[in-house]
């Protein structure tokens, strides 16, 4: 497809892209909307019209979209029940016309709910699941994959779920590379971005329940005493569970009752300013109350508490207040051995779409 590329100023207002009618006589940047030479337009289309690849991608309908005419007001609202309703209204697309999606968006690829808020995040998980559809396959290394309740690996810059949990990102994320140099395989936040992922039946972790938690991180914050969480089941003090770092960037596992520690890290002046490297970090909490906190294959603390996480389920918070990179996170309704640990430690940084 010949690409053309017209530039218009762009601001987002509550999910939905608005463009301002402020144009510039030498660039402007119409990123936010569709027109007929859009790459994203030529992928919706594909999808729409294919039925080929129905199996292993499809678009939750109804989905609601701005059309706009050249001078960038607002002509018409469409809302699209169908593949064939939305297949008919991008071929019309003039080349004097614009649409703008409004997100979310919601996608199904190979039987996952992806939640979607914006252009960028909609084209990069709409081809990397047309290119899995012409591969007729899943590259998921399909290790450790039992009594998985979340894993989300944020190939291609994505936030999405492979267990299909629903997650929401109130600021977008930026895609950076992973552990071993994969572009786009990681994301990183900025102190203001996190996710949350919605409370469910499937995915509730209440008191009694044991679970493990895995992810790498990759700092970018050498401020000593910032608190900055990795994942933490509610979003008020004194409740539920938290991976953190802090006072140094150190890892840290707690609940009200108890926190393990690991220790060891702010014995090394360098661990806590260095933000070139990657570490894993698996936490877990067994039917006893024990607390475990591992950090790159180690054990670094084992801790009891006396509480316990609470009988009601909640939301769970990703990065919340985090300067740093994450990535590959898995959260088991199992507790994982030592050995586990060092399978999940040794493994190459996860780029995969889709489990199976």
């Amino acid at each position: 497809m010949m690409i053309k590329i017209k530039y218009v100023m762009c601001l987002m207002l509550t999910g939905v892209f608005m463009i301002s009618c402020q144009e510039d006589a030498v660039q402007e940047d119409n990123s936010g909307t569709l027109n007929s030479d859009s790459v994203l337009t030529g992928f919706l289309m594909s999808v729409a019209n294919d039925h080929a690849t129905d199996e292993c991608i499809s678009l939750s309908y109804p989905v609601t979209i701005f059309g706009y005419n050249s001078s960038f007001q607002v002509e018409q609202t469409y809302t699209v029940n169908n593949d064939a309703e939305l297949y008919s209204l991008l071929q019309a697309l003039d080349v004097n016309e614009y649409y703008s999606i409004s997100y979310p968006v919601t996608i199904i690829v190979n039987g996952q709910t992806v939640a979607l808020n914006n252009n960028q995040q909609l084209e990069l998980a709409v081809n990397a699941a047309i290119i899995a559809c012409d591969t007729n396959g899943c590259d998921n290394p399909n290790v450790l994959t039992d009594d998985l309740m979340l894993y989300m690996t944020f190939a291609n810059g994505v936030v999405a779920d492979l267990k299909g949990n629903a997650v929401s990102a109130p600021l977008e994320l930026e895609g950076v590379a992973d552990r071993n140099g994969n572009q786009n395989c990681a994301v990183a936040f900025n102190g203001q971005q996190y996710l949350q992922v919605t409370s469910a039946p499937a995915n509730a972790l209440l008191s009694g329940d044991v679970f493990s938690i895995s992810l790498w991180f990759k700092m970018q914050n050498t401020v000593a005493g910032d608190l900055e969480y990795l994942f933490k089941k509610g979003d008020a003090a004194l409740q539920g569970f938290y991976l953190t770092v802090y006072d140094m960037n150190t890892p840290m596992f707690g609940m009200p009752t108890a926190e393990a520690w690991d220790s060891s890290w702010n014995q090394d002046q360098s661990l806590w300013e260095d933000t070139e490297n990657w570490h894993h970090i698996v936490a877990t909490l067994d039917a006893d109350n024990t607390l475990r906190l591992y950090r790159d294959g180690v054990l670094r603390d084992t801790e009891t508490a006396s509480g316990n996480i609470g009988a009601t389920a909640m939301d769970y918070f990703i990065g919340k207040g985090l300067t740093g990179h994450l990535d590959d996170l898995r959260v088991y309704k199992k507790v994982l051995t030592q050995q586990e640990v060092q399978t999940l430690y040794q493994l190459e940084g996860d780029c995969s779409t889709c489990l199976e």
